[in-house]
């Protein structure tokens, strides 16, 4: 994560984050929200949600904080009622076999999916959202902490229409 800031100041059309470290230097945490603040796009997938755990910077910026993860078992992941007519090109759900991550909202984000659990009828956590950050873009997806889930069409359709959206602001049909 030494190179983070670097990689900001290339500034990237996207800049996604697949890891998982608990703690970084403050410094780059700031050069990645200047990167989003000044218009950047940032992709955090899985791991990169549960990262860097106790800044708020970085919180702030995601609009979420970590809270902790079931253990890996089959489970769904559903449209969020709200948001389904904004994105018709997505799947309306997708299982597989992943953790589930829970979060802390500290912010406004427009959650495109939800995880669901056929054992219980409460509205699961967001498993995907969105957020607008200064004058760039945030997306985060949880999902992604076994490969097979990378291997699901349906799951490769939704990262591409998230992209579109941190590109665009909008899903493609």
């Amino acid at each position: 994560m030494h190179r983070l800031a670097r990689i900001c100041e290339d500034r990237p059309r996207i800049l996604g984050l697949y890891v998982h470290h608990p703690r970084v230097e403050p410094s780059a945490v700031a050069a990645l929200c200047r990167y989003v603040g000044e218009g950047g796009a940032l992709l955090a997938i899985h791991g990169a949600g549960a990262s860097f755990k106790g800044d708020r910077a970085y919180r702030d910026l995601l609009g979420a904080s970590f809270a902790g993860h079931r253990r890996v078992s089959r489970r769904e992941i559903r449209l969020d009622p709200e948001g389904s007519s904004r994105h018709p090109v997505l799947p309306e759900s997708v299982c597989l076999t992943d953790e589930m991550y829970e979060h802390d909202f500290t912010g406004e984000t427009d959650v495109w999916y939800r995880w669901h659990d056929a054992r219980s009828s409460r509205e699961g956590p967001p498993a995907v959202w969105t957020r607008g950050y200064g004058e760039g873009r945030v997306a985060c997806v949880t999902t992604g902490h076994r490969a097979a889930v990378w291997r699901s069409r349906q799951m490769t359709d939704i990262v591409f229409a998230v992209l579109d959206w941190l590109l665009r602001g909008e899903t493609s049909p």
